[in-house]
């Protein structure tokens, strides 16, 4: 780990008078091994069954991946260390963002099963918290599991906020299980916030719940005017017409050309993917819109099978009805390549609430409300991530999400969930 000197320091501290001193220091390529054989106890059923497939992240199985990472840059792993052996490890990507965004995501926490509930957890995340607060990052990701508590708690004595709650998200050896999305905004983050002024109700009510987790934060205020989503052509001379292709970038730059200036409402994270080689679990895909022979808007998607759910990564169209018969078309490509349960989010700008109320009638619904998330025009503005399901029982799927613990948490998983029981 680096000091803020530039050279390099161990962490020592002292969890409590029943537990051993551990140390805390930055992964190298020799913890490769030891910091893979940790995912593989986690998530090895105890049924029996590959790890891999209930895990999103299956690469930090094998250590020849995890070395890549750690070798490659752009991720802070911190492990945590017990009588020479490795007993814990935590990871955060350094920016998911823009660079100016500064947004980390972190990822993996998970501790030798015979350590766990001992507070090593707990200061395994406290530490790769400081140390990105000392890289620099404005704004900390943390998606947690529901079917235990554990991670939440720790990210919670952290001073992450409860952002969101994402039903059937990932298939875990508990079943399909539900993430709470967790946060932490900087000060810093939080002088340059300006907070949108046209969101639709649902995202309005959502960001109330998120909202009143940060101190001074106002509700939103809200223009009753909002412009709408350019129709553009809708006569049947001027259909669009969407097909799956092979990623081209000169299509990517072409419909961005044709945007010009113009501002999209999706927002564009490049969050943690799974990577699996020799498997069909995880397939991009690259749709492109045309007009005639002009290509007026793009989407590219991030499947994987196991989990029964797609991520847009992208999605610009030159007008609305681009946009509508873009989405529309996701959900169709989805359930041709997954099957009829599934679900699909998507990350937009929280003040274009015209296009939220398209996502809406479309039948996503605000899962996630994200404040202060990215930089643009010398203002941090607000995100929210929507969610379309297809067939997944949202009862059940709330049913196993233990966080009644945590009040604010269960305030948003009740304002997601509730009104769609």
């Amino acid at each position: 780990m680096r000091n803020d000197l530039g050279g390099e320091e161990t962490l020592t501290i002292k969890l409590s008078t029943t537990a051993a001193t551990a140390t805390y220091r930055s992964a190298s390529c020799e913890d490769a091994a030891a910091i893979s054989e940790l995912y593989q106890e986690a998530y090895r059923p105890v049924s029996g069954g590959d790890a891999s497939d209930f895990y999103p992240y299956p690469q930090l199985l094998t250590p020849g991946e995890v070395k890549g990472m750690i070798q490659g840059g752009g991720v802070l792993w911190l492990v945590a260390e017990l009588d020479g052996a490795i007993i814990g490890a935590c990871g955060a990507v350094l920016n998911v963002g823009a660079p100016e965004d500064k947004i980390a995501e972190v990822f993996g926490l998970v501790i030798k099963e015979r350590f766990r509930y001992r507070g090593y957890g707990a200061q395994l995340f406290a530490q790769l918290d400081g140390c990105l607060a000392r890289e620099g990052s404005l704004f900390i990701l943390a998606e947690t599991r529901t079917a235990h508590s554990g991670g939440w708690k720790v990210a919670r004595r952290c001073g992450f906020i409860a952002l969101g709650f994402e039903p059937a998200a990932h298939l875990t050896p508990a079943g399909y299980e539900s993430m709470l999305l967790t946060g932490k905004l900087s000060s810093r983050a939080l002088e340059l916030w300006a907070p949108p002024t046209a969101s639709s109700v649902a995202v309005q009510r959502l960001s109330a719940v998120v909202l009143e987790q940060i101190q001074g934060a106002r509700p939103l205020v809200q223009n009753k005017e909002t412009p709408a989503l350019e129709a553009g052509f809708c006569d049947e001379s001027h259909a669009v017409h969407v097909a799956e292709a092979t990623y081209d970038e000169s299509k990517i730059v072409d419909v961005l050309q044709r945007l010009g200036l113009q501002r999209t409402g999706f927002i564009v994270l490049n969050r943690m993917r799974g990577i699996l080689a020799r498997s069909c679990r995880f397939e991009r895909k690259f749709l492109v819109a045309s007009r005639g022979e002009q290509a007026v808007g793009y989407a590219i998607l991030d499947q994987d099978a196991r989990d029964r759910r797609v991520k847009i990564a992208d999605l610009r169209g030159c007008d609305g009805q681009v946009l509508e018969t873009l989405l529309r078309h996701v959900i169709e490509i989805a359930k041709a390549g997954i099957g009829a349960v599934f679900s699909l989010v998507v990350d937009v700008r929280s003040g274009e609430a015209d296009l939220h109320r398209l996502l809406e009638e479309i039948g996503f619904f605000p899962t996630a409300y994200y404040p202060a998330l990215i930089l643009e025009g010398g203002n941090r503005i607000d995100s929210v991530q929507f969610t379309y399901l297809e067939k997944v029982d949202l009862t059940e799927a709330c049913r196993g999400a233990a966080v009644a613990e945590w009040p604010s948490a269960f305030g948003v998983k009740g304002e997601i969930c509730d009104a769609r029981l």
